[in-house]
């Protein structure tokens, strides 16, 4: 994907198709304005505001009637991507989306000290004061041991079949515990487990409009994994979307749900699990919902006996780098409530999104499992 100068005649071409049609009224902030602001003579920085709204969850994209190849040819995530795009060669990248486009790079410092930093008023005022990180959003804590290192440091089973693992910076500096267990059960299917290189996918650098270092990221990540020939599995949807979607096509990448689904239609999914009898909801990311790979994970939870899974469609509100800012923090707050409206109560809450997990976290109080740690505390 490269950074286009999108021609003012584009933009309004585009919108006001979105404008008469309103089918995304109820998706996200940017409609609402949208339709509430629409006019012909709508500046660069009015497109700028419209732009911060968006924050690329795809749904619009994955729903719209005039996407490609309808000849209107509308794909709002990207026009909005590029507008943010432009927004940064005009005016130069904010000191939020500076750091907030590399808060998942492997950093120097002692995990511990972050989160002894991350737990101080007075550290989370001086995030919110000058880099505009709300000093009211629950941070996830660094793992004393990345997953990489942990990886490196265990016994690895060797076999002939071999994937790769796109393991993701969420699980790597975050929750390797998650990229563990994942590991433990592609290993018992049978495959070696490698890591190759790989960066950040990227994503928080689009939210920000940063092409330029997106396109380095991109270019990578393309370069570590297209000539490895075996399959290439990854632990998160957004990143998952990224490499399939916005990424040129390179090579075949599964979500973890959807590979482990395949080998259970092959039959080569060597795992039983015992009765749980607990009901979950379960929170369809949008980045999931918009990969078309929701049923997937759904029916890999259904494997479980007497399970009972309720479904819930709807947006966190934390959406990336989004929800961390200062000033979208109470709108994100706004968004997240409705879905945790939706949750009743069921024994447990499941998401695919760590991101999304950590919303409902912060306005619930409870902690969602990923749908791979339900499976593997339910294995025999």
């Amino acid at each position: 994907m490269e950074g286009i100068l999108i021609q003012d005649l584009e933009l309004k071409r585009q919108l006001f198709v979105c404008y008469t049609c309103r089918l995304c009224t109820n998706l996200c902030p940017f409609f609402p304005k949208l339709y509430e602001t629409f006019k012909d003579n709508l500046s660069f920085d009015d497109y700028f505001n419209l732009a911060d709204l968006c924050y690329q969850c795809k749904i619009c994209y994955h729903i719209c009637p005039y996407k490609d190849p309808h000849p209107y040819k509308i794909d709002i995530p990207k026009l909005l991507l590029n507008v943010k795009a432009l927004k940064v060669k005009k005016k130069g990248l904010s000191l939020e989306d500076r750091l907030l486009g590399r808060i998942y790079l492997e950093s120097n410092f002692p995990p511990n000290l972050i989160n002894f930093l991350n737990e101080r008023r007075i550290f989370r005022k001086f995030l919110d004061e000058f880099f505009g990180i709300s000093k009211d959003r629950i941070l996830p804590k660094f793992s004393k041991k990345t997953f990489k290192r942990i990886y490196q440091e265990r016994r690895k089973k060797t076999s002939e079949n071999k994937l790769a693992l796109f393991y993701t910076c969420y699980v790597n500096l975050h929750e390797p515990d998650l990229g563990l267990k994942a590991l433990e059960i592609l290993e018992n299917c049978g495959f070696e487990v490698i890591l190759p290189e790989q960066k950040c996918c990227g994503m928080p650098l689009l939210d920000g409009g940063d092409l330029e270092n997106f396109k380095e990221f991109m270019l990578f990540n393309i370069k570590a994994l297209k000539n490895l020939k075996i399959p290439i599995v990854t632990l998160s949807p957004t990143c998952h979307y990224v490499l399939t979607k916005d990424y040129p096509p390179f090579q075949e990448i599964y979500y973890i749900t959807d590979f482990l689904l395949r080998l259970k239609e092959k039959g080569k999914l060597n795992m039983s699990f015992k009765e749980l009898d607990k009901s979950i909801a379960y929170h369809a990311p949008c980045h999931l919902r918009a990969s078309n790979l929701v049923s997937r994970s759904l029916q890999l939870l259904k494997l479980i006996p007497k399970v009972k899974v309720k479904v819930i469609e709807a947006c966190s509100g934390m959406d990336g780098t989004w929800g961390l800012k200062k000033k979208y923090f109470p709108l994100s707050l706004k968004i997240g409530e409705k879905l945790v409206s939706k949750i009743g109560k069921e024994d447990l809450v499941v998401s695919d999104c760590p991101l999304s997990s950590l919303q409902i976290k912060q306005i619930l109080k409870v902690n969602p499992l990923h749908p791979i740690e339900v499976l593997y505390n339910a294995s025999l």
